[in-house]
């Protein structure tokens, strides 16, 4: 009973003390006046108050990533304090959160509740909520404390432009035999989707754009290694729970998130693009975990509006590596190898119309290899890659010739989706083949462009049951979207 008084007691001083921080605006978070936030990922740092050396490095660590990066924002996702007596741990990541004058928050992992009679994941949230700088959880949109939605207002604003998901992955599975880690349940999903929808009916931003946290990967990761988006190092398989709630399908269905990042894998610092989200592991900080990586942090920066960012690990043995692009999934390292095709010197603008020229022919196609003069039926002009000029539903073809004007040098994703085959030339190179029969399938390429005019082609065919065809790029500050007509130019 005794101690049952206590802890109530002592939750209750936390709860004053964490919404006394809300009202001094430590809950609030904005883009600098060059409408850029950037937020400092430390996982797995493991900390163990028996290990001073360890404990050292860690804290030396972390004062000169927050130096080095100046961040907005500084997330621990999982994994932080894991031995006994853990409350002293925690109050000592305080004090060093104290000294960087920094705010922060954390998601919990596995081992951060592992340790029999402590406190549960959220008398331990509680706990932290009352620490130096903490944005506390309480104050914000959450599900048991322990999962909970950080807005991040614009510059000079009270309009939400980010959103960033704090979730806790849970620990182990109560079912061994089903799986050994726990998944984001359906209740912290359904909490998930009523806050999106909250946000997007409210939010006066039409690219409001969202990021998830937390600590256990999911099933999906296993996806992204061998992608043209994969950069960085996947030295062990991803330890997922071994059943798919269905949490990244919700991610997609939603449609705000654009980011996931996690901990947990302390030999993984990989990041990949599936379904168009980027699926990003930390970089293990703690000096007295296992792995062979250096320990250090990923960096994440958004800019305010747009639903793109840029990431980057940062170590102090290495400085900067694995500089990436999101939504175009380049990494700087990348984008300076490529060998870059040239312009057309000899054309500008003025010297063309808009629109593109184009051939229609009719006969039964399999492949765009096919197409032959003699079945040609009409030539003319169009403002884009459209299909309106085809004279019936099958057995057509069309080829599309012009220039496409690139406005900035730099690499760039071409995409086809087309029922049935394509096939997509720039500078006379085929770039992306998508030949074939075929139902509506995408397939995309990388190259890198001089500012200026190329010569575009496109080859299509309609063999039978249905007709398709959408030509998109994209690049490092642009998400993927259609060619628009206002790049398209032909000869007259």
């Amino acid at each position: 009973m005794k101690k049952s008084l206590l802890i109530l007691l002592f939750l209750s001083s936390c709860f004053t003390y964490s919404f006394s921080q809300a009202k001094q605006g430590l809950s609030t978070l904005q883009f600098n006046s060059d409408k850029e936030f950037k937020i400092l990922q430390l996982t797995d740092l493991h900390w163990n108050e028996a290990e001073l050396e360890e404990n050292k490095l860690n804290e030396q660590l972390i004062h000169y990533l927050i130096k080095e990066e100046n961040p907005d924002l500084v997330l621990f996702t999982g994994d932080v304090v894991v031995d006994p007596p853990l409350l002293k741990g925690w109050k000592a990541l305080g004090e060093i959160m104290k000294q960087a004058k920094k705010p922060w928050v954390v998601v919990l992992g596995n081992h951060d509740t592992e340790v029999k009679n402590q406190l549960s994941r959220q008398e331990l949230h509680q706990y932290i909520n009352q620490l130096p700088y903490i944005i506390p959880s309480e104050a914000l949109d959450n599900y048991n404390l322990s999962s909970f939605a950080l807005p991040i207002t614009n510059y000079n604003s009270n309009e939400c432009s980010h959103l960033l998901y704090c979730i806790d992955s849970n620990d182990y599975a109560t079912n061994q035999e089903i799986s050994h880690y726990a998944w984001i349940d359906w209740q912290q999903m359904n909490w998930y989707k009523k806050v999106s929808e909250s946000y997007k009916q409210h939010s006066k931003e039409s690219n409001l754009h969202a990021l998830a946290f937390f600590h256990i990967p999911l099933l999906e990761y296993n996806e992204i290694q061998g992608s043209t988006t994969f950069v960085g190092q996947m030295n062990e398989g991803p330890s997922t729970a071994t059943l798919n709630s269905g949490f990244f399908c919700q991610l997609v269905e939603q449609g705000d998130v654009k980011g996931v990042f996690v901990g947990h894998d302390h030999d993984n610092d990989a990041i990949g693009i599936y379904q168009d989200i980027a699926l990003a592991f930390g970089r293990v900080t703690g000096y007295g975990a296992y792995g062979k990586l250096n320990r250090g942090g990923r960096i994440i920066k958004l800019y305010q509006g747009e639903k793109r960012f840029d990431t980057w690990i940062h170590d102090k043995e290495v400085g900067i590596s694995n500089y990436y692009y999101y939504p175009s999934g380049i990494s700087k390292e990348e984008e300076e190898s490529l060998c870059y095709l040239p312009s057309e010197t000899d054309i500008n603008t003025t010297d063309l119309l808009p629109g593109l020229n184009y051939s229609y022919f009719e006969a039964r196609y399999q492949s765009v290899k096919e197409i032959h003069t003699k079945d040609l039926i009409a030539k003319g002009v169009t403002t884009d890659f459209s299909l309106s000029m085809a004279q019936r539903p099958d057995s057509f073809a069309l080829v599309f010739e012009g220039f496409i004007e690139i406005e900035q040098e730099g690499v760039y994703d071409f995409y086809l989706t087309s029922d049935d085959g394509s096939q997509l030339f720039i500078n006379q190179k085929l770039i992306v083949d998508n030949d074939g029969s075929h139902s509506t399938r995408q397939r995309s390429a990388r190259i890198a462009l001089k500012a200026g005019l190329h010569p575009i082609k496109v080859l299509y065919f309609e063999d039978y049951m249905g007709q398709e065809l959408i030509v998109s790029y994209s690049n490092k500050e642009m998400e993927k979207t259609p060619i628009p007509t206002t790049v398209l130019y032909r000869k007259q």
